[in-house]
């Protein structure tokens, strides 16, 4: 049986001032480990991978967004981080920079190098990050999801904190402060205001105890909430707070709709 998830309570100060670099825009990029840097003042990619790196950047995305139908089984068991039940909640996707769907298969496609060069764009640089996890280079994938999330990807801050914990499961030497940070780490998504990030814990630690480790992970995740509130200040990031994703409720009705039978009900979805 799962464990539930106690949620872990932090001060209302640290909170607003960790999810500062979260909803604005880092001037500075995190350093890469060695051989997963960027070239300096590589071209930007556009917000989508067909566009070729010297056009002006487009938003190809419809002004209405697309609604489409879905069972609610495909929904559950697709990363439902990157699905909006809602026109706002695609509106809050696009606005914390996930990638779509679409865009991670156009992305196969696409060559290291352009991926790799475009170090202002979140969205390259997330796609460079985990095709980085996908070859195994777990520490340089962390580094370059981390810059990608100083640019104010939530998704890249979760990947990164994946990309971490399968290194440390690849090393074969998992402790218990490594799933420790992990669960912090996808804390601080839930802070930052999404509430989809918390079922990678039971996806990646399936027998984590959190209740056990409930103090640890709040220390954890106080420390990791200074430090984005320590990097915004010291870039000189104006001040910003939490974006609550939209329709907690409506996730969790679905869920309890999966659970009972009702998995081939249909569902409308909206692209991003």
């Amino acid at each position: 049986m799962k464990k539930s998830l106690p949620v872990l309570v932090l001060g209302a100060g640290i909170v607003a001032v960790g999810a500062i670099a979260f909803f604005t825009q880092s001037p500075s990029p995190v350093a890469t480990s060695v051989g997963d840097a960027d070239h300096a003042g590589g071209a930007d990619l556009s917000r989508h991978a067909d566009v070729a790196p010297d056009k002006p950047k487009q938003d190809k995305r419809p002004a209405a967004p697309l609604e489409r139908k879905m069972s609610i089984e495909s929904v559950l068991t697709s990363d439902t981080r990157l699905i909006a039940l809602s026109p706002d909640e695609r509106d809050w996707l696009a606005r914390h920079k996930f990638p779509s769907h679409d865009e991670l298969n156009k992305a196969k496609s696409v060559p290291d190098d352009q991926l790799r060069s475009a170090t202002t764009d979140p969205y390259a640089q997330t796609l460079w990050g985990m095709r980085l996890m996908e070859r195994g280079r777990y520490m340089g994938a962390a580094a370059v999801l981390e810059r990608a999330a100083t640019r104010g990807s939530i998704y890249a801050y979760e990947q990164a904190a994946i990309a971490q914990l399968q290194d440390a499961k690849a090393s074969g030497q998992l402790t218990t402060a490594d799933a420790n940070v992990f669960r912090a780490r996808i804390e601080v998504a839930r802070i930052l205001g999404d509430h989809r990030a918390i079922g990678l814990v039971d996806q990646y630690l399936p027998n984590y105890n959190s209740a056990a480790n409930a103090r640890a992970v709040q220390q954890y995740t106080t420390e990791f909430m200074r430090q984005l509130g320590s990097s915004a200040q010291t870039q000189g990031i104006t001040m910003g707070g939490p974006d609550p994703r939209p329709n907690a409720q409506l996730w969790a009705d679905l869920q309890k709709l999966g659970n009972s039978g009702g998995g081939q009900d249909l569902t409308s979805v909206y692209d991003l």
